[in-house]
């Protein structure tokens, strides 16, 4: 019996069809690389946005600990406290009977940080975490601040809201995030605004 050849076209597929086909897969892959690659950026950066908060969420409660335990109130004197500025602008004096308690904004101390920082010049804190008499720290709280991005106002004179914007590149452009917090006090001195 003769065998029967089959027609050319149900052996397989062609050079152009199987040409066709790869290139799909490789439009189609890229495609998906693409998302992979977006998720994987709006992932950082909303990690990103959510540690930033925390950092703030931190600087604004040991700034409201520092106001409720203070016995009188400065708003951007000129104090300098028992720490050097060094360039940076008072925006926050307080006096506890640990010692002065200065805020200070402006470039940062060494290059590790970016955009203006905000810092605490006042005692240090001891283990338990009640302020040390006598010792002294200046210590960065919070980095990338806009040029204002530390406020402190007076509202009443029984309460302060202090306001936090920081700024910093996301992957679509500058991200900003602003967090403000109200908190009592005792005293303002006259010359506050």
């Amino acid at each position: 019996m003769p065998t029967r050849s089959r027609p050319p076209s149900a052996m397989g597929f062609t050079l152009v069809e199987l040409l066709l086909a790869l290139g799909l897969a490789l439009i189609l892959g890229g495609g998906i690389a693409q998302m992979q690659v977006g998720l994987q950026r709006s992932a950082d950066l909303a990690m990103r946005v959510m540690r930033e908060r925390r950092f703030q969420d931190r600087t604004l409660a040991l700034i409201r600990s520092d106001v409720l335990r203070s016995e009188a109130i400065g708003l951007g004197g000129a104090a300098t406290g028992p720490c050097g500025l060094g360039g940076r602008r008072s925006v926050l004096e307080l006096q506890t009977e640990a010692g002065t308690i200065v805020y200070s904004q402006g470039s940062p101390p060494s290059s590790i940080w970016r955009g203006e920082v905000l810092m605490r010049c006042g005692p240090a804190f001891s283990l338990t975490g009640e302020a040390s008499l006598g010792e002294f720290q200046n210590r960065v709280l919070i980095d990338g601040l806009q040029s204002q991005g530390f406020r402190a106002q007076n509202l009443d004179g029984t309460r302060l809201q202090l306001r936090l914007i920081q700024q910093f590149s996301g992957p679509s452009g500058p991200v900003v995030l602003e967090n403000e917090t109200l908190t009592a006090m005792r005293k303002v001195k006259p010359n506050s605004p």
